[in-house]
């Protein structure tokens, strides 16, 4: 079973530092994955967390449960997120789906980021890995925001709920880079 999950942290200017900041800092990056149907063949798990206006802000977060029977021989293909899950004898590849990312290919050629399938990630039977990666943004009406992103994935014989949060990931990359 392939169990993905990611954790979205947005913010603004108004909670880059002091108390909101502190706030933001304490949000979980993983959690528990719920139970999908006893046929799927994978489940993603998007959870959002946004500073918001709100009362307090970074309340509840927003969170979404994808799911299927079966994986395509050609992949799954994740295309608001620009990345390519694929079975590879018996690992799981992912790949760039996207002409541009910010993530860099863990090896072979091409090394500039941003290559379209390259290789990001390769994650073992049994195992989960996973990578977080931050960006700035503009928007055109609210200004500057920026985003952290937390992506765990793990290719199991079975659903395991607490695989993100009770056992260490196989390898985690940190794509983080200094935000204006």
């Amino acid at each position: 079973m392939l169990l993905i999950q990611r954790t979205e942290i947005t913010w603004t200017k108004r909670s880059r530092g002091g108390p909101l900041a502190q706030v933001r800092a304490r949000i979980p990056t993983r959690s528990a994955m719920p139970r999908p149907s006893p046929t799927s063949a994978w489940s993603f798990h998007r959870i959002s967390h946004r500073e918001g206006y709100d009362h307090p802000p970074f309340g509840p977060p927003s969170e979404r449960l994808d799911e299927a029977e079966s994986i395509p021989a050609t992949g799954l293909i994740l295309h608001t997120d620009g990345l390519r899950l694929a079975i590879a004898g018996e690992d799981i590849e992912v790949r760039n789906n996207a002409s541009r990312s910010p993530l860099r290919p863990i090896e072979g050629r091409p090394t500039r980021p941003g290559f379209a399938d390259a290789l990001i990630l390769r994650v073992s039977s049994g195992t989960w890995s996973g990578w977080v990666d931050n960006e700035r943004h503009v928007g055109w009406e609210d200004g500057w925001w920026y985003s952290e992103t937390h992506w765990c994935i793990a290719w199991l014989p079975r659903h395991d709920p607490f695989v993100f949060t009770a056992r260490e990931p196989k390898r985690w990359l940190d794509y983080r880079v200094q935000l204006r």
